[in-house]
């Protein structure tokens, strides 16, 4: 059985990809080798730019020709798409983290690549949000103000109330019911 995980990367623009991943989830495994083999925005995307994988490897590319989904070339990723020819296993886009908390694929462990910091974060199911402090306020650092977006936390949690109301106003009560919920659950983790 596979210990499955998802990677993501939050862009400069505030947007989110995000890929799945079936095996060796766990942080011994594919935490220790995103943190080792992808430092850098540019492998982050090309190793997401693939959509989802079966496993997670050192490198994207192979180096030999005989490379597949069923003979994998040891320490490369195996995708779904490129080394199997399934369809439909694109990396899944977000318009932000707030759409991305609401719609993302979760899984045992969750990785999240953050481009504005280029530091790496564990949303975890099983031992909950790691350095979740940390977490957001690395979050408001990428947010680009020039955008409208919130450039600290108090903007960013104050941007999502109005978001809510806007979305209230236009038939889209059930949205602004999940976005006002997760904006509490911010306001009382951090003690607002």
């Amino acid at each position: 059985m596979g210990t499955r995980s998802t990677i993501a990367i939050q862009k400069t623009d505030g947007s989110v990809e995000q890929i799945y991943c079936h095996w060796d989830g766990y942080i011994e495994h594919n935490g220790a080798i995103l943190k080792t083999y992808y430092k850098t925005p540019a492998e982050v995307k090309r190793l997401i730019s693939y959509g989802d994988l079966s496993s997670l490897g050192m490198r994207v590319e192979p180096i030999n020709d005989y490379h597949s989904f069923d003979t994998p070339e040891k320490d490369t990723c195996v995708y779904y798409g490129r080394d199997r020819g399934e369809p439909n296993t694109s990396f899944r886009k977000f318009e932000d983290m707030i759409w991305f908390r609401l719609n993302g694929q979760w899984e045992e462990y969750n990785y999240l690549y953050v481009e504005a910091t280029q530091h790496w974060y564990l949303l975890s199911q099983r031992k909950g949000f790691l350095d979740l402090r940390e977490f957001l306020q690395d979050l408001d650092e990428t947010v680009d103000a020039s955008k409208g977006k919130p450039t600290n936390l108090m903007d960013f949690i104050e941007f999502y109330k109005n978001r809510a109301d806007a979305l209230r106003d236009h038939d889209g009560f059930v949205e602004a019911k999940i976005i006002e919920g997760m904006v509490a659950d911010l306001e009382k983790i951090l003690g607002f």
